[in-house]
């Protein structure tokens, strides 16, 4: 089944356009956690803030399936 990561932040929304194949709705979860720690990353390593955006994982047909917030990905003591 083919799942989107949409995008919801402060600055508004971005539709993911292209997917990707996924086995299992707990696949796409594991793989939308990976993208929201590489996104994290990128935002630490460029010294911006890291911010309240969320990954709507939706299925082919729009049903939400799972939210990832970025913040519930990165560890702190």
């Amino acid at each position: 089944m083919r799942y989107y990561f949409h995008v919801r932040g402060p600055d508004g929304f971005v539709e993911d356009l292209e997917g990707a194949e996924f086995a299992s709705d707990e696949l796409a979860a594991v793989e939308a956690q990976a993208a929201a720690r590489e996104l994290m990353a990128a935002k630490v390593a460029k010294g911006e803030v890291v911010d309240g955006g969320q990954f709507e994982i939706t299925t082919e047909n729009g049903k939400i399936i799972d939210t990832i917030l970025f913040k519930s990905v990165v560890k702190i003591d």
